[in-house]
């Protein structure tokens, strides 16, 4: 991934022609305890994915979380914020 979203962590490599940087705030990686809410993989590959191919957590530091993804081809993406999701849809044609 071309870009540092998280100076506390160093460049990340992300398959992908292009690439597509989310941040949340207020984001609660860990519990209590300092456990992690997510034990899973920090990045992984998405082989069963028509766009998406790699998804890397790039940053977590004082309640923000970064996550890159690395896609195929260029992508209108949403935010929807009441379900705190984001969404990758496959572009429509003539998309540029």
């Amino acid at each position: 991934m071309p870009r540092r979203p998280d100076a506390a962590v160093p460049d990340h490599v992300l398959t992908g022609e292009y690439f597509i940087a989310a941040t949340a705030t207020s984001a609660a990686a860990h519990n209590s305890a300092g456990n992690p809410t997510y034990p899973g993989p920090q990045k992984f590959r998405t082989r069963n994915l028509r766009n998406v191919m790699a998804v890397a957590v790039t940053g977590d530091y004082e309640g923000v979380l970064s996550i890159g993804l690395g896609v195929r081809s260029r992508t209108p993406v949403t935010v929807d914020h009441e379900r705190e999701s984001v969404k990758v849809f496959r572009p429509p044609s003539g998309f540029r």
